[in-house]
Parts: structure tokens; C-alpha cells; sequence
């Protein structure tokens, strides 16, 4: 993907508020899947014995938990874009339009 170089462009106070939304959504991201595979891990292991970890072990569905981390970066994806068009329609100046744009079409805010 090509993304626009917009240099030295200043963020409104809309785009200050949208960028630091966006910075807790990937974070809250990357918990929630490392939460998935901790929570099932602590499921199936602890205060278990051996009898009731292997039994857990084997009903756990790991299909279902992969399926459920892979879905992550599409939430999140979907969010940020959803975000990012908001923020586009509430800015009046053309450089950040179009960094709003730039975001939507899935260039990264570093």
C-alpha cells in the first residue's frame, strides 16, 4: 500500500483525541489476546489435578481459541477504521484529511 508522506502537518485537538483512542485500542488488543490464551491455559492447569487437566486438556477447543485470537486484528482493524473516518469527517484541515484517509485505506500511526 502507498502511503502519503504528509509532513509537518499539525493535529487538531479532534485528531490529538482520535490518535490516543486508537493507541488504547491496540493495547486493549494485544491484552485481550494474551488474555484468550493465558484464560485457557489457566483453565485448563490450574487447581487441577492430573486426572481433571488432562480431562480439560481434551475438551478444550483449541480450534475455537485460535479462531478467537485471529479475529482480534480484524476487531481491531474494523475499529480503527470506524475511528478514523469519524475523525476524517470532524477535521477541517487538508493534511489531516488526508491522513485520515491514509489510516482508513490502512497505513499505520506510528
Amino acid at each position: 500500500m502507498n502511503c502519503s508522506d504528509i509532513s509537518q502537518i499539525k493535529f487538531s485537538d479532534t485528531s490529538i483525541k482520535a490518535i490516543k483512542e486508537i493507541r488504547g485500542m491496540i493495547k486493549k488488543a494485544k491484552a485481550l489476546t494474551w488474555a484468550i490464551g493465558i484464560g485457557n491455559i489457566a483453565n485448563i492447569f490450574v487447581g487441577n489435578d492430573a486426572l481433571k487437566a488432562s480431562y480439560n486438556l481434551h475438551s478444550t477447543d483449541f480450534t475455537r481459541m485460535a479462531e478467537a485470537m485471529q479475529a482480534v486484528p480484524a476487531i481491531l482493524r474494523k475499529r480503527v477504521s470506524d475511528t478514523a473516518s469519524i475523525a476524517y469527517l470532524n477535521v477541517t484541515q487538508y493534511k489531516e484529511k488526508l491522513f485520515w484517509q491514509a489510516v482508513v485505506a490502512g497505513c499505520k500511526i506510528k
